[in-house]
C-alpha cells in the first residue's frame, strides 16, 4: 500500500467515526511528514477518484497540511458536490410526490437514502437519483407519468434493471424495477425478484431540509447496499465510497428485528461470506464498530484476504473506472468460468432475444463482436490482458465464495 493510500483510509476512519485522535499516532504522523508535494496531489486526486474527497475536505489535519492551492482545489470540489446534492435531494422528493400522486408506490435506494446516515449528508457525493419501484407491473406507467412531467428517455439505456430519464439540467434519474442486474444464476435472479416485493411493506418517511423522502426500513436499506456492491464487484469493482456509506449505516443504532430480517435476505441469497468480509474490510481500516456487527462477522479473519479485498478496491476506484482492463469477476480461472460469464454477458446484452436458445449462436457472435470491437476502439487495449485482470480478480472472488 502506498503512503498516500494509508493515509486517505485513517482520514476516511477518522470522519466516519469522528475520531481525529487516530491521526496522532506516531505512524501516521511519520508518514504525513515524508509526504512530497505530489504525494499530496495523489492522494488528493485519489479521494477525488473514490467520490470521497467532499467526505475529508474538512478534516483539519488533512487541510492543514495542504498548501493554498490544493486547499482552494478540495474546497471547490466539495462545493460543487455540496450544491449538486441540494438539487438533487429537492428533486427525488419531488419525482417521488409525482409518483405517489399517481398511485405509484416508490422507494429511493443508493443517493440520499444512504447520504442521510452521514453527519453531514450534503457532503456524501451522488451522481443522479434511483428510485425503486416496489411494482414492477407499475414501471411502464412510472415511465409514462415522469415524462408526463418534462423527463425524456437517455438516448442509451445501459442497463436491463432500470430505466434512464433525464430532466432538462442533465440530470439522471433511474427507474429500477428490481436492485441489480441478472445475476449468471437463474436462483439468486429469482430470489431478487421475490425480495423486491417487499419493499413496500418496508419503508420509512424521513425528513430532511423540508424534503420529504421515502426509503426502505433499515433491514431492506441495508440488502439494498450490500447487492449493490456485489453487482460492481461481480463487474469491474466499485470504491471507497461505498465502504463509507456501510460504515456510517451501521455504526448507528439498529434493531433486531432489522438485523433479522437484513441476515435473512443474506441467507437466502447466499450472501453470507461476502457480507462478512466486507463489514470485516470495513472494520479493519474504517472504524466500523464490530460490537455491532458481529452477528454478521466470521469468527476468524483472513488478513491475507482482507488486504488484497481493499487493494483491489484501492485499485478499482469508482466503479472499476481507473483500468481500461477492469471488466468483470470470472468464477475461477478455468475456461468453463470462461464461457459462463460470456453467455451471461450474452443475456445481459439481449434480454428479450436470449429466450429463444434458437439465437444463442448469433448473440454470441454479436457478443463476442462487440467485446473485442470495444477492446479495441473504446477501452484501448487487447483481450489478453482483460482477461488477465479477470482471471486475478477470480482468486479473491473465489475466496469470498461469490
Amino acid at each position: 500500500m502506498k503512503s498516500y493510500e494509508y493515509i486517505l483510509l485513517k482520514l476516511l476512519n477518522a470522519q466516519l467515526t469522528k475520531n481525529n485522535k487516530i491521526l496522532t499516532a506516531d505512524i501516521f504522523v511519520k508518514t504525513v511528514l515524508q509526504l512530497s508535494d505530489s504525494d499530496w496531489w495523489n492522494l488528493i486526486k485519489l479521494a477525488q477518484n473514490h467520490s470521497v474527497l467532499s467526505i475529508i475536505a474538512e478534516n483539519e489535519v488533512f487541510i492543514d497540511n495542504c498548501n493554498h492551492a490544493q486547499k482552494e482545489y478540495i474546497f471547490d470540489e466539495a462545493n460543487k458536490v455540496v450544491m449538486r446534492n441540494y438539487r438533487l435531494l429537492w428533486l427525488a422528493s419531488k419525482y417521488q410526490k409525482i409518483l405517489n400522486d399517481a398511485g405509484i408506490d416508490s422507494v429511493l435506494i443508493k443517493g440520499f437514502a444512504t447520504a442521510i446516515y452521514y453527519d453531514v449528508p450534503e457532503v456524501r457525493k451522488s451522481g443522479d437519483i434511483d428510485i425503486l419501484i416496489t411494482d414492477k407491473n407499475k414501471v411502464d406507467k412510472a415511465i409514462y407519468v415522469l415524462l408526463s412531467k418534462g423527463l425524456k428517455y437517455v438516448d442509451k439505456q445501459h442497463s436491463s434493471h432500470h430505466i434512464e430519464l433525464v430532466n432538462d439540467r442533465g440530470i439522471t434519474v433511474e427507474l429500477h424495477q428490481t436492485l441489480a442486474e441478472h445475476f449468471d444464476n437463474k436462483y439468486m435472479d429469482n430470489q431478487l425478484q421475490d425480495i423486491v416485493k417487499e419493499y413496500k411493506e418496508h419503508k420509512a418517511s424521513i425528513s430532511f431540509l423540508g424534503n420529504t423522502l421515502y426509503i426502505p426500513s433499515d433491514g431492506y436499506n441495508a440488502f439494498s447496499l450490500i447487492v449493490h456492491m456485489l453487482q460492481h464487484y461481480l463487474r469491474a469493482g466499485f470504491g471507497l465510497k461505498l465502504l463509507c456509506d456501510w460504515v456510517v449505516f451501521w455504526n448507528r443504532t439498529i434493531s433486531d428485528t432489522e438485523k433479522e430480517q437484513f441476515i435473512y435476505q443474506v441467507k437466502q441469497l447466499h450472501m453470507e461470506t461476502f457480507v462478512s468480509a466486507i463489514t470485516s474490510v470495513c472494520v479493519r481500516y474504517f472504524g466500523l464498530s464490530k460490537e455491532k456487527v458481529s452477528f454478521m462477522m466470521n469468527e476468524k479473519e483472513d488478513k491475507t484476504l482482507l488486504n488484497a479485498i481493499i487493494m483491489d478496491i484501492i485499485e478499482a476506484e469508482e466503479f472499476g473506472y481507473s483500468d481500461k482492463n477492469r471488466m468483470v469477476v470470472l468464477r475461477d480461472s478455468k475456461i468453463n468460468s470462461l464461457i459462463r460469464e460470456f453467455h451471461h454477458q450474452m443475456v445481459i446484452n439481449y434480454p428479450k432475444m436470449s429466450h429463444y436458445i434458437v439465437l444463442w449462436p448469433i448473440l454470441w457472435v454479436c457478443t463476442l463482436l462487440v467485446f473485442l470491437r470495444n477492446n479495441k476502439k473504446v477501452r484501448h487495449t487487447n483481450t489478453f490482458h482483460i482477461l488477465k485482470n479477470a482471471s486475478k480478480r477470480s482468486q479473491i472472488r473465489k475466496r469470498m465464495e461469490v
